[in-house]
């Protein structure tokens, strides 16, 4: 996590430096993202970064946990799984809405792709498994209300259901992340009416 030299910036100064770092590791994700790129347009030496984070791969996570409770706190997802309407229409209304927020958020969008493409061991190490298990979390809680309320299936365990989804969201992500720009001009229904009749053929029962 962040040194407390960080946590002691003050909140323009620690915004200067997320903003930086979250433009080049969305432009190039983590791999590709350059530390001294970042440390130059925070206004920093390259030395004063490492009294604020341990390394590259801290300063990544930092960004994405902030990104991920931006993104969590704007789609609702607390409301959407407490509410008494249909499995199907509450989900419609999540996928409509992380949809319009990666429109409008391309830099959060190849964030999240970029989180996607780290291979699935380093997912479950350290502070990066905190962050994929929000996102995980998410799934089973949505996968066991569905079938809580009949419309998910329930001859596949719990677990199973959750890796599957999880491997169709991921798969779904890269591709509409990949081709944004073209599909930013069909209507917003259609782009989510695909969406969920890939997910319904899934999982319905």
């Amino acid at each position: 996590m962040p040194r407390k030299r960080f946590l002691k910036l003050d909140a323009a100064r620690q915004r200067a430096i997320l903003d930086a770092a979250r433009s080049e590791f969305a432009q190039n994700g983590f791999e590709g993202a350059s530390y001294n790129q970042i440390i130059e347009g925070a206004g920093l030496s390259k030395g004063a970064m490492y009294y604020y984070f341990e390394d590259k791969l801290d300063l990544y996570v930092t960004v994405l946990e902030e990104v991920t409770a931006q993104a969590l706190e704007h789609l609702g997802v607390d409301d959407v799984w407490t509410l008494e309407e249909d499995f199907w229409t509450a989900f419609t209304d999540m996928v409509r809405g992380a949809w319009k927020y990666a429109l409008a958020n391309p830099e959060m969008a190849a964030l999240v792709k970029g989180m996607q493409a780290f291979p699935p061991k380093m997912r479950k190490e350290g502070r990066l498994a905190d962050v994929w298990g929000t996102w995980e979390a998410l799934m089973v809680r949505m996968l066991r209300e569905g079938q809580r309320k009949g419309e998910v299936r329930q001859d596949l365990s719990l677990e199973l259901l959750a890796a599957i989804g999880i491997a169709i969201d991921e798969a779904v992500d890269f591709w509409l992340i990949d081709n944004m720009a073209e599909l930013a001009e069909n209507p917003v229904e259609e782009v989510v009416g695909m969406i969920i009749d890939l997910w319904k053929r899934v999982l319905k029962p």
